[in-house]
């Protein structure tokens, strides 16, 4: 009989071509790996202390970024880990170091759970900041029940402020609802930050209306170029330039440069304003050197890189018996092969075989 363990390195551990001859470990290089590497240091020296935990693969919005035109097989529920799953591996992380996590999906306001999962997870020891990311149609809602059960932020999707575009862009005719959500967020002084895609057809007017939004409220907008990560869909020129935004905003307001701090962001205030804007430009100026991230999908994978298939299961393991310490070796060994990351890109012909971001956690 397999122990916990074991089971656990039955892993899709990593294609790349480094580690091609490598397609499990055994129990030796487990211990090996786990004694070197007594927290969660990678390869390249960086320190994994941030978890993005995806709660659910559904979804109600259907953005042209994220879910391919013939959609995407949907995680079975009985695999879909449970409170206390979520809990427990939040706990080893937590024991391992990691000090901040991030809730995601999908939407992980689906959750029925999503109160409780909050509020258990602000009380574990080791985790200082508790965030989430959301589309922002269910939010106005349960925005204070969530801020009361220990949530400290929330990152919620906003791609335009045009309500004939924001249905184009999500399939969905929900902008006042979304819009709803981040008054109430504010209301409720969570630190608020608004993710906008760059997509071809943005506008001059919309990148401004969505400026004017950080000029006047404690926020920050944060402009995204688009990423690789849609299968099918992925196009080009499916994105717009960040300098061209830049421009833009430049024309209307002085951008203040404000200190990085190895954030993903280069952020901005607006002088004069109240709030901030962002850039994050991972194709056109990587930032892989500095990942701190590692990220935990519905079904329990532990996912090292957004742009490479080497994950490892804690799933099977967490149900199979294994212990916290068995749980946390498994973690250690695997986040040794953690690749540096843009490489695996620039490697990449076919964009449609990289992982995918609805299963992956935005």
């Amino acid at each position: 009989m397999k122990t916990g363990l074991q089971v656990g390195l039955e892993t899709s551990l990593p294609p790349e071509a480094a580690l091609q001859k490598q397609s499990r470990w055994n129990w030796q290089e487990v211990n090996m790996a786990s004694r070197i590497n007594t927290r969660l240091t990678d390869a390249y020296g960086r320190t994994l202390d941030y978890l993005r935990i995806s709660l659910t693969d559904r979804c109600d919005f259907r953005c042209v970024y994220c879910l391919p035109p013939e959609g995407v097989d949907p995680i079975k529920q009985k695999a879909v880990l449970a409170t206390d799953e979520v809990l427990r591996l939040a706990r080893v992380f937590a024991a391992l170091g990691v000090c901040r996590v991030r809730l995601t999906g999908g939407e992980p306001l689906l959750r029925k759970d999503i109160v409780s999962l909050v509020r258990g997870l602000s009380t574990i020891t080791g985790i200082e900041e508790l965030l989430l990311t959301t589309n922002g149609s269910r939010l106005a809602g349960m925005v204070g029940l969530l801020k009361q059960a220990g949530l400290k932020g929330v990152n919620i999707s906003i791609d335009s402020l045009q309500r004939q575009r924001f249905s184009a862009i999500t399939g969905r005719d929900r902008l006042r609802e979304v819009v709803c959500g981040l008054q109430q967020a504010v209301k409720q002084s969570l630190k608020v930050k608004i993710n906008t895609v760059a997509l071809k057809g943005l506008s001059r007017v919309e990148v401004h209306d969505l400026c004017d939004l950080a000029y006047q409220l404690p926020i920050e907008v944060r402009f995204l170029e688009v990423m690789p990560l849609c299968g099918s869909a992925w196009q080009p020129n499916l994105g717009l330039s960040l300098s061209t935004v830049r421009t833009w905003i430049e024309e209307k307001f002085k951008l203040v440069p404000l200190a990085r701090h190895y954030q993903p962001a280069e952020s901005f205030s607006l002088q004069g304003g109240v709030g901030r804007i962002g850039f994050i430009q991972p194709l056109s100026q990587p930032f892989c050197h500095t990942c701190n991230r590692l990220r935990l999908t519905a079904d329990g994978t532990l996912r090292l890189c957004l742009y490479a298939h080497a994950s490892v299961d804690l799933c099977r393991p967490l149900r199979q018996g294994a212990s916290d310490r068995e749980i946390g070796n498994i973690i250690k060994a695997a986040i040794w092969h953690k690749p540096l990351g843009y490489e695996v890109l620039k490697n990449t012909t076919n964009h449609a075989t990289l992982p995918k971001i609805r299963q992956l956690g935005g």
